[in-house]
């Protein structure tokens, strides 16, 4: 079962990383101990990733350098529903 599990998790982050540019970045002592001090003071502890893709989107966005994601058909349904 554990063995079933380890394998379906990389599967998953396989098909989930497969999709995305990897990018090593180095931080200045300020900002990184900034993303420290902000990942423990949450509750739930969110990925550094997670922290920078947010950070980017936030950053890029209103500069236009950022396409707006499309929906997915999920969200298409549900609105089509509530019409």
């Amino acid at each position: 079962m554990v063995t079933t599990f380890i394998y379906s998790t990389n599967v998953t982050r396989w098909w989930y990383t497969a999709h995305m540019k990897r990018a090593s970045i180095s931080l200045p002592d300020d900002l990184a101990k900034a993303l420290d001090n902000y990942i423990q003071a949450q509750e739930v502890r969110p990925a550094v990733t997670t922290v920078m893709q947010a950070a980017l989107r936030e950053y890029l966005g209103p500069r236009g350098f950022l396409q707006e994601r499309r929906a997915s058909k999920t969200s298409k349904r549900t609105a089509r529903s509530q019409s």
